[in-house]
């Protein structure tokens, strides 16, 4: 009776994150009653019949998300029934608009649907939203009668509400496409979560996102930045360059294959052709890949002005001098990803262990997982929508970002 009680106390999570060329998926448990989740398998696959995060072979992509799920059946000895999905794709972007409605009610109480509406208003003002879907919105700010307010509005008194508003939106045949195949791995999709945000939330610590900062994932195919103000998302940007471009570069540069230019990218010392030169060539590319992100800072008025500096992940973050090019170009203090505290279970008892940087986006997902759990939606409070158009009370979206 005692091990049924335990079993049925705890709650399997998983997160995917489908990237271009790997499949992470991570489960995690949670004890109900307790916020600590305990990785129970961490399993990598490669990825088939993606292209810079788009899907172009439907069947390869759902057999290389089975495989993984399998193996990690396998591990835990139960079914996975279900996932948290990481959306990251050359599409996915933000935009930032406000919204404005005068209070409905007589007494100039702020009700809850002054706040929808606040939210439809700044959602109308998007411009360029064809064929694409908006994943996550974020309030980030509320004034009530020109005055801004901490917090939440709601029943608060004022003429009028005042809304500003991330939205963070992707190809909506994308996202389809990507649910549509995790379903036909037989799992249905609980979440679908931009990446950065779920990557955000485990590499970049709590004080960083409120001093000012930024997370840079350079991909094989994709950059994406992600950038943070108190303890919010304040703009996410994709760009469609990545380290490939790299590995292209020294291909042409010695007129050799692609193999063994990815070779010299990765370990230039090894080389048979001068050091010096081979670094040259990857320092000139990352040096224009932080170019591409000052520009992208510089219309949010951000430029030089994150004091908690640039952390730097992906695949592309070990190929040359990295964190000297981000701290002379964006002028910013930076640093590599650290490796991820968790806690683990070997032989069914709870260890320390760490996890590379690369797993933050799949851990990521099963920590929103927990919170989302965890948290009581009260009357009254947002709704919140699994696919699609979501909304949420501002401390529900504040304890998503919490460590």
């Amino acid at each position: 009776m005692g091990g049924l009680y335990d079993f049925l106390k705890r709650k399997l999570i998983t997160g995917i994150d489908i990237g271009t060329t790997n499949i992470r998926l991570v489960v995690c448990e949670v004890a109900r009653g307790t916020g600590t989740p305990r990785v129970l398998a961490a399993i990598t696959q490669t990825a088939h019949g993606l292209k810079n995060g788009y899907v172009t072979n439907a069947e390869e992509v759902t057999q290389s998300i089975r495989r993984a799920k399998n193996e990690a059946e396998n591990n835990i000895g139960a079914r996975i029934r279900s996932a948290h999905v990481a959306i990251g794709t050359l599409t996915l972007s933000s935009t930032v608009t406000i919204g404005t409605v005068a209070t409905s009610r007589a007494d100039s109480e702020i009700a809850e649907g002054d706040i929808i509406r606040a939210h439809q208003d700044a959602e109308n003002k998007i411009e360029g939203l064809a064929n694409m879907r908006i994943i996550q919105q974020i309030p980030l700010e509320y004034k009530v009668g020109g005055v801004t307010v901490l917090g939440h509005p709601l029943g608060m008194k004022g003429a009028g509400l005042e809304t500003k508003v991330l939205f963070i939106h992707a190809l909506e045949q994308h996202i389809e496409d990507i649910i549509k195949a995790v379903e036909a791995a037989n799992m249905s999709v609980d979440d679908v979560v931009p990446a950065p945000l779920a990557a955000g939330m485990i590499l970049l610590t709590e004080r960083k996102r409120s001093a000012g900062s930024m997370l840079v994932d350079i991909g094989a195919e994709t950059l994406t930045m992600s950038v943070y103000e108190n303890n919010l998302p304040i703009m996410v940007h994709t760009f469609n360059v990545g380290s490939h471009e790299i590995t292209n570069t020294i291909a042409l540069a010695f007129k050799i294959p692609l193999e063994e230019s990815e070779k010299m990218k990765k370990e230039p010392r090894r080389s048979l052709y001068p050091q010096e030169n081979v670094i040259e060539i990857i320092d000139a590319k990352i040096s224009d890949f932080f170019r591409l992100i000052d520009k992208q800072l510089k219309k949010i008025n951000r430029s030089r002005l994150l004091p908690a500096g640039v952390v730097i992940n992906g695949g592309g973050s070990r190929a040359g001098n990295v964190t000297t090019l981000a701290r002379e170009i964006l002028a910013l203090p930076a640093e590599m990803a650290e490796p991820i505290a968790i806690t683990a279970v070997d032989d069914g008892k709870s260890i320390k262990a760490e996890l590379e940087p690369s797993w933050a986006i799949a851990y990521g997902l099963c920590i929103i997982g927990r919170e989302s759990t965890a948290t009581t939606h009260v009357s009254g409070s947002l709704t919140r929508r699994i696919i699609g158009f979501i909304q949420q009370n501002a401390r529900n979206l504040f304890r998503q970002f919490l460590p």
